[in-house]
């Protein structure tokens, strides 16, 4: 008598699911549409060839996406007003919400912004998602977990920086709105992917090289140079 309630209920659960078209896989969300020429920045595993300086890494931000590689020209040291050829592998391990971006700075010796890369790469051109808002071509939250995604970036080091060396820093960020104080109007959040394997420096985002600049000290100035003093006058003899 159970195995035939059993049994019942297992048709009508399947009876269910074929009408609501159910997976044994659970639902999954139907991967984006890639721009054609976005394509050959999609691969399916790290290039291993001969001649490809690429420098093994591994920056775990929270599970969902690793940075496993890059390559960098110049490596060790750039000129102020120079360029950086950056060229990055990351690999996407578990599907992200909408609204993620990728993101890249430069910062000085102190940790201060020098330089803002966010949109610079084909990746990252400027574009519009279905909602209207601003985002990335091919942002993190519309990479395919097993693919890895090369994000390539021209970078301009300022001639103005006063540091002897800068950091390449990278991550993944969104804006969330939350109300304001008053619970009136809705003001924007910086949210960022922590960083829960590798270098950061300790605002979630994840720092791939270190390079040198020409950047000099100006000498210090002398210090002047004391006058004399002029000996005291003799007391008057009475």
């Amino acid at each position: 008598m159970a195995l035939r309630l059993m049994t019942g209920r297992w048709l009508a659960a399947g009876t269910l699911c074929a009408v609501a078209g159910c997976s044994q896989q659970g639902d999954k969300r139907e991967p984006p549409k890639v721009d054609r020429a976005l394509q050959q920045y999609i691969l399916s595993t790290v290039p291993g060839d001969a001649g490809t300086e690429i420098t093994r890494t591994h920056l775990d931000f929270e599970g969902k996406i690793h940075l496993v590689g890059y390559e960098i020209e110049p490596a060790d040291r750039v000129a102020l007003g120079g360029t950086v050829q950056l060229k990055m592998y990351w690999r996407s391990v578990a599907p992200l919400s909408d609204g993620w971006q990728l993101f890249t700075h430069v910062v000085d010796g102190a940790g201060r912004l020098v330089q803002n890369a966010d949109e610079n790469g084909p990746l990252r051109a400027p574009a519009t998602n279905a909602q209207g808002e601003r985002t990335q071509k091919l942002p993190p939250s519309d990479w395919e977990p097993g693919n890895v995604y090369v994000d390539e970036q021209s970078i301009e080091i300022p001639a103005n920086v006063k540091s002897e060396y800068v950091a390449i820093a990278v991550g993944i960020w969104r804006y969330k709105h939350r109300k304001d104080a008053d619970g009136g109007a809705l003001e924007p959040i910086d949210m960022r992917l922590k960083v829960t394997s590798g270098p950061s420096d300790g605002q979630e985002r994840g720092i791939v090289a270190k390079l040198r600049t020409d950047y000099r000290r100006p000498a210090p100035a002398p210090a002047p140079e004391k006058e004399p003093e002029e000996p005291a006058a003799a007391a008057p003899q009475g």
